[in-house]
């Protein structure tokens, strides 16, 4: 792979377009692969990702997502790959990717959403942490009747 990769330094490059490259050859190889070599225990995933610095419901979003849709929104989101390299990388006709990696955040933020329980964030007004800090500073500005300081 990388010798084929050598022979089209030329073709590839900007370090965008070989990375890319390089990650939908790595993509074919791994779709080649039997499902039960790839899924090898939610425990050590899990685990992989927390050393990472990932809380479990990460781990909930990208578990509920296809693989094609997991490559999309990695490599958009995390990566920052544009979208002519996202298709690139899954093979995908041009403009095709921006309609994959948005079904692919819809699916993730359901997943997520699904995976954390209601007021989890902390919090006691209901909504959590974030909705409780909102009040609070709409309250010192006075936009909540009654609540004004």
């Amino acid at each position: 792979m990388l010798e084929e990769g050598a022979r089209r330094a030329a073709e590839l490059r900007h370090p965008e377009r070989g990375a890319a490259w390089l990650r939908a050859q790595l993509l074919r190889r791994l779709a080649r692969v039997s499902s039960a070599r790839i899924s090898r225990g939610d425990d050590e995933r899990r685990a992989a990702l927390r050393q990472l610095g990932a809380a479990d419901p990460l781990f909930d979003g990208l578990a509920g997502l296809s693989m094609r849709e997991r490559v999309a929104l990695v490599a958009s989101a995390v990566e920052r790959f544009d979208a002519a390299d996202v298709e690139t990388i899954l093979g995908l006709r041009p403009g095709a990717s921006p309609r994959l990696v948005g079904r692919a955040r819809e699916h993730y933020l359901s997943a997520v959403a699904a995976a954390v329980p209601p007021n989890a964030l902390g919090g006691t007004s209901g909504g959590g942490l974030v909705a409780d800090r909102v009040r609070a500073v709409a309250g010192r500005m006075g936009f909540i009747a009654g609540d004004a300081r």
